[in-house]
């Protein structure tokens, strides 16, 4: 049918796309979904029907704030029923980007079908994904906003509910294209058949105009609900505390906050009020101390007492003459937490200090929350470079001292440093500098009352690529006396060590192993720390070291690792006999009071085997909170918020440590180790919340959503270089980015402007590198817009002309990554008698190179795949495949390595029913290419080059941005990446 209907050239990729809407479409169908969410929702016309009050009706015009909370609260948005399918907050959040992802597809496949045929393609399925897909946009936003309004976060609700009001606006316009002959009008049959009022008939239009009007409402709510806690020039702010000098210390810190806002405060020991507002620090002993009312007191109490240490309560009554706020903390640490959420709750517009009234309980989630302070700068941008200082070894030692404390007040309890001397080969004044930011960190973080976690590379120590071998005694005399002189350097500031012996490192040499060797080494690098701290902790990091876990007793998913740090597929084979006749986690190698870190994630199997043993359990998040490879802005707070929210409760139990990174510092993407750290507090807690709360927090409250705007509108995740949404490069993506510009470059901030938190550098810095990108992934998207308009007309395969990179990558022996092409999921067939290909270069040797193949289910699809020196040039390496696995990769290995230098992979000889390559839509190096039939890619039609030219002659000149210009006064050559001009000319 797809072929009748569409050609045959995109048939195949069509049914699937048909496939995947059912399969989506029929477990929870859209109609079930409106039923479900609607009549909580909408106007008296359709609610009527239902006999149900909506919460329009039932609040009225008033926003009372107690009456949408009880309102919201008594909400119900599960539905799990025959009737229903599955409806429910779990069930829709796990489907949307599966949704999305789906959306995406079609919208590629439209531009492969014939023109004659797109109107019906649109019609037919397009604008049921689209749909389906926004509905489902929708009812998300909607059942996170009725529960924000449940827990009385009335502004965090006004925004989700504004956004929501952007699904139902895209339907609309969604519709407007979809009126094509025949099809006029079909999706509002319904209007004509005496059904008008059925909730069965979806209505955006009436949709949009009450999700509007219960934005405005949470609007008038949150307004309502804010008590100011100090006004400029009003009455003295009065911090009571008890006759306890720790607390006293914790209160001269709050103190300060006021002060150095212009506000008036004082500190007493006794019961004094100075007519203003009244803020009380306690810790839990001194509850009884304080006159409460007893029944805020008893759940104050019951709370703490079963929590730990740095759990705190942070009341704000509602008494608009004179507020009371209190602050208590289960021990001092608590306390400080709990001033420290009282920093980042509490909106100053100048005027006047305002927080929500209210009481909020927190118990942290994960007790050790760990932030990585590295250093990418410091091995990739050269001396001159103006990002250069976005590595802290060239800061001053005063700057350097303070940046821990920012980390404090975001919510973290400690700092994870590294010497990591081979990262960079330092040496002289370089290693010197490092030696230096370290101890300053160090002693900083001390000051800031956190802990240090010591990050350190087991034998990778003069250069990542030279790994040194314990088991060799010449060169395990080399290991010791290194870590012996870390730990004579550094011990005195530790508390706790992660060793980390993979990427780099790892020696397979003289019997050295992934699993006893690296106990072995870990167990003495944490026994030198101990020998100046006997207190310190330790673990063994189990970072890009998947065959560690081949010697469980049992499988365990391997999810939490990428692809080159496992084994081959047919190697991953558990239960692998351990040495010395050890069993799997006991004390032979290592004692009980060494952790083990998983690697990136969570995972849950893992975690069980090593709590079960006894030991601690860490994690050693990577590319979470930024990506250390990439000079650029890694934007990741939604994928943040995905990684936390899908921790199970009991990992809160099982985690000692939980790390993430920041490595480029004074960089707007700061946010993320906010967000990072609160999720550590709440794993549940909305994202939506803490955006907006970082950037009032940051911006003040009349930037706030304008901010929060621009950062949604720049995210793109960890590893993407600027967001590529389904909607990228289309007239509405475009007008979506100029309005979030527009507002954007009406942000002030005002001379004497200072921020809530400590940040190293001056936030208009933010401003301005933010809306810098803003416009940068404007001038692209517009120009994708321009180019796929003239491409339209044009005959030829779409996806050929888009391939500007083979979904490749190349391993040295150790298993880590020397070049690879981001991953994709856009294929092109290699078809008989013809061959594909991909040059690249590489800066060191490596021993396998793999590409990834698809099959469309075939069983018994081949092909040969060769590497020669260049192309038509001298063969390296070649091997037939046959039998080949969908989606898999196959590889070409030599046991003497493959040599640094230019080089090009072909695929040649398919066989079977039909084998295709996944080719992605960038390049993988400025000068790399993709050949067809040994011929590169073909030259643009003129149109085109001429739209792209003029984009890029028109770029806007914003050298603000990291890349911006990639340059060797910018950054190294090896760590150079895409620029915004040749985005636009590999389009």
């Amino acid at each position: 049918w797809c072929t009748y209907q569409f050609g045959k050239a995109s048939a195949k990729e069509i049914a699937d796309i048909y496939e995947k809407y059912w399969a989506l479409e029929y477990p929870s169908r859209v109609t079930s979904v409106i039923e479900v969410v609607v009549p909580s929702v909408t106007s008296d016309l359709i609610a009527t029907i239902w006999k149900q009050e909506s919460l329009i009706k039932f609040a009225g015009k008033n926003s009372d704030p107690a009456a949408l909370s009880d309102y919201a609260a008594k909400s119900s948005f599960n539905a799990n029923s025959p009737r229903f399918g599955k409806v429910s907050p779990e069930y829709l959040n796990s489907v949307k980007p599966r949704w999305d992802a789906l959306y995406g597809q079609a919208m590629s496949a439209f531009q492969n079908v014939p023109e004659k045929d797109r109107p019906f393609f649109f019609d037919n399925i397009i604008l049921q994904i689209q749909t389906s897909r926004l509905v489902n946009h929708w009812s998300v936003g909607i059942i996170d906003a009725f529960q924000a309004c449940a827990g009385k976060r009335f502004d965090e609700a006004a925004i989700l509910f504004d956004k929501a009001t952007v699904p139902m606006q895209q339907m609309i316009e969604a519709r407007e294209k979809s009126s094509h002959g025949k099809w006029e009008n079909w999706f509002r049959g319904e209007e004509h058949n005496g059904w008008q009022n059925s909730l069965w008939a979806l209505k955006p239009q009436w949709l949009l105009r009450d999700t509007q009007t219960l934005a405005g409402m949470m609007e008038e709510a949150a307004a309502a609900s804010l008590v100011a806690v100090a006004v400029k020039n009003g009455k003295t702010v009065v911090i009571n505390i008890p006759n306890d000098p720790e607390i006293k210390k914790v209160s001269s810190e709050l103190n300060s906050f006021f002060k150095e806002r212009n506000y008036s405060v004082s500190v007493s020991s006794g019961k004094e009020t100075g007519g203003g507002s009244r803020l009380t620090l306690a810790t839990e002993k001194y509850l009884n101390d304080f006159a409460l009312p007893e029944s805020l007191s008893k759940e104050i109490s019951g709370f703490l007492g079963s929590s730990r240490d740095e759990a705190y309560v942070l009341y704000v009554g509602n008494d608009k003459e004179q507020s009371e706020v209190l602050l208590v903390g289960k021990t001092v640490a608590g306390l400080r937490a709990a001033v420290e959420r009282f920093r980042s709750k509490v909106a100053n517009d100048g005027n006047a200090l305002k927080i929500k009234s209210g009481l909020e309980k927190n118990n942290p989630f994960i007790a050790g929350r760990l932030v990585n302070v590295g250093d990418s700068p410091r091995r990739q941008t050269p001396y001159g470079s103006p990002f250069k200082d976005a590595g802290p070894e060239v800061w001053s030692a005063k700057k350097l001292l303070a940046y821990p404390e920012l980390y404090r007040q975001f919510g973290f309890s400690g700092i994870q440093i590294g010497e990591c001397r081979g990262y960079g080969t330092l040496v002289g004044e370089e290693l010197e500098k490092a030696q230096r930011g370290a101890v300053l960190l160090a002693q900083g973080a001390k000051k800031s009352g956190m802990m240090v976690s010591w990050f350190v590379w087991g034998d990778a120590l003069f250069d990542e690529f030279e790994v040194i071998c314990w088991n060799d005694p010449e060169e395990h005399k080399v290991i010791e006396d290194f870590h012996k002189e870390q730990a004579d350097r550094y011990g005195e500031y530790v508390d706790h060590v992660n060793v980390h012996i993979s990427d780099p490192g790892g020696c397979t040499r003289n019997g050295c192993d992934p699993y006893k060797t690296r106990q072995e080494l870990a167990n003495y690098i944490v026994g030198e720390f101990r020998r100046i701290n006997p207190d310190v902790e330790g673990n063994l990091s189990t970072w890009a070291n998947g065959a560690f876990w081949l010697h469980a007793p049992e499988p365990v998913g391997l999810k939490n690792y990428f692809s080159v740090f496992l084994p081959p597929p047919d190697q991953i084979k558990f239960a692998k006999p351990i040495p010395d006749g050890a069993k799997f986690l006991d004390e032979t190698f290592m004692p009980k009071d060494m952790g083990i870190a998983l690697n990136r994630f969570y995972q849950a199997d893992q975690a069980k085997l090593v709590v079960e043993s006894g030991r601690p359990l860490d994690v050693w998040g990577w590319y979470i909170s930024d990506h250390e490879m990439r000079n650029n802005m890694a934007f990741n707070m939604k994928n943040i918020d995905m990684y936390f929210r899908a921790l199970p409760p009991e990992a809160g139990e099982q985690i000692r440590y939980y790390n993430a990174e920041i490595n480029f510092h004074g960089w707007p993407q700061i946010i993320n180790a906010y967000v990072t750290a609160q999720k550590m507090w709440d794993p549940k807690r909305s994202l939506e919340e803490m955006e907006l709360e970082f950037c009032t927090a940051t911006f003040g409250p009349e930037n706030a959503e304008a901010m929060v705007a621009v950062y949604n509108a720049v995210e793109g995740g960890y590893d993407a270089m600027i967001p590529h949404p389904a909607d990228f490069g289309t007239a509405d993506y475009n007008q979506h980015l100029r309005d979030v510009l527009k507002n954007a470059q009406k942000v002030h901030l005002a001379d004497d402007w200072k921020p809530n938190f400590n940040f190293a550098d001056p936030v208009s810095k933010y401003v301005d590198m933010l809306v810098a990108r803003l416009r940068l992934i404007l001038a692209v998207s517009d120009a994708t817009e321009q180019v796929n308009a003239a491409r339209a007309g044009m005959e030829g395969d779409a996806t050929r002309n888009h391939a500007k990179a083979l979904v490749f990558q190349g391993l040295d022996a150790n298993g880590s990554q020397v070049v690879s092409t981001p991953l994709s999921s856009k294929t092109l067939k290699l078809k008989p008698g013809h061959t594909m290909g991909q040059t690249f270069h590489v800066i060191r040797d490596f021993s396998k190179v793999g590409i990834q193949v698809g099959t469309w289910s075939a069983t018994n699809a081949g092909l040969t795949l060769s590497l020669y020196d260049k192309v038509g040039g001298k063969l390296e390496e070649t091997a037939e495949f046959s039998n080949v696995l969908d989606n898999g990769w196959i590889w070409l290995e030599s046991e003497s390595r493959f040599p640094s230098g230019s080089h090009y992979l072909e695929l040649s000889k398919p066989t079977g029913d039909v084998i295709s390559v996944y080719v992605a839509p960038d390049k993988v190096q400025p000068d790399a290419l993709v050949y067809f039939d040994r011929q590169p890619a073909g030259d643009e039609d003129e149109a085109v080059m001429k739209i792209k030219q003029d984009a890029i002659k028109n770029l806007p000149h914003l050298p603000i941005d990291p890349i911006y210009n990639q340059d060797e006064t910018i950054v190294h050559p090896t760590y150079k990446t895409r620029t915004f001009a040749e985005m636009i000319e590999q389009l």
